[in-house]
C-alpha cells in the first residue's frame, strides 16, 4: 500500500484503490438535517474518507433522540447537534475539515453554506417547505443531490395540485417511491425504508459513477456510505 495513503484507511483502500480514495479525501459534502438520517449519513461518509464535510441542523440533542441518532447519547443530552457531532468526525478523523452550522437552511439563509462550491448535497431535512428549497436551489447549482424521504414525504401533493411548485418540487411526487431526475443534478431520492448492500448500490448509483461514492438507505432509514472500486 502507498505510504500516502492514510493509515486510517489502508482497508478502503484495498477496495477503492489508492487513486479513488485520494479523490475521496478531495470530496466536500454538505448535509443538510442530522436527525435519525443525516448523522448517520455524516459519519458514514468520514469513515469512507470523505475529507471535507459541513453540518447543518438548528436542533439540540433531546432525550428521545438518543435510540437513534448517532450523536445522541446520555451525556450529550442539551448539547448543541452539530457541535457534538462535529467533536465525533474528528475524533474518527483528525484530518477531515469539519464544517458545523447551528442554523435552520431556509431560501433566505441558503447563501451562508457554500452549496455552489460543494460535490454532494445530502437532504435529511423534515421540514418540507425547507426541503424543497434545498433541492430547488442545489439543482439550480448544478450540485448533486440524494434527497431522503422521511417526515415530509406525506405531504406532497401532485403537480396538478401544486403548479407553482415547478419542474424539480413536482417530480417528488409520489414521495418515498418517486425518483426524481428533472435535473441531471437531481441524483436521486432514496426510500427511508429501502434496503440497499453497499457496492450494490454504489454500482447502480449516479453519484458512485461520478466519483465512486455512493450513499445508501438502510432499512431503518439511514444512510451507509459505501465506495465503489473504480
Amino acid at each position: 500500500m502507498s505510504d500516502t495513503v492514510n493509515p486510517l484507511f489502508q482497508r478502503l483502500a484495498l477496495i477503492t484503490g489508492a487513486e479513488v480514495l485520494e479523490k475521496l479525501a478531495k470530496t466536500n459534502v454538505l448535509v443538510f438535517g442530522v436527525g435519525g438520517v443525516g448523522s448517520w449519513c455524516a459519519e458514514a461518509l468520514v469513515r469512507s474518507g470523505v475529507g471535507k464535510i459541513g453540518i447543518v441542523d438548528s436542533d439540540t440533542v433531546c432525550v428521545t433522540n438518543v435510540n437513534r441518532q448517532v450523536q445522541a447519547t446520555s451525556r450529550s443530552i442539551g448539547q448543541v447537534k452539530v457541535e457534538v457531532l462535529k467533536q465525533r468526525l474528528l475524533e474518527i478523523n483528525p484530518r477531515c475539515e469539519v464544517n458545523a452550522w447551528q442554523k435552520i437552511f431556509s431560501r433566505e439563509s441558503a447563501g451562508e453554506f457554500g452549496i455552489e462550491t460543494a460535490g454532494y448535497v445530502i437532504d435529511a431535512i423534515d421540514s418540507l417547505t425547507h426541503k424543497l428549497d434545498l433541492i430547488e436551489i442545489s439543482c439550480a447549482a448544478g450540485v448533486k443531490l440524494f434527497s431522503s424521504m422521511g417526515m415530509a414525504q406525506n405531504s406532497i401533493q401532485p403537480a396538478s395540485k401544486q403548479p407553482a411548485f415547478g419542474r424539480q418540487r413536482a417530480a417528488l411526487w409520489p414521495g418515498w417511491y418517486g425518483k426524481a431526475y428533472a435535473s441531471g443534478a437531481l441524483a436521486a431520492i432514496l426510500p427511508p425504508c429501502t434496503a440497499m448492500n453497499g457496492l450494490s448500490a454504489a454500482k447502480k448509483s449516479p453519484l458512485a459513477a461520478d466519483q465512486k461514492i455512493a450513499c445508501a438507505t438502510t432499512a431503518m432509514g439511514t444512510y451507509n456510505g459505501v465506495t465503489a472500486k473504480k
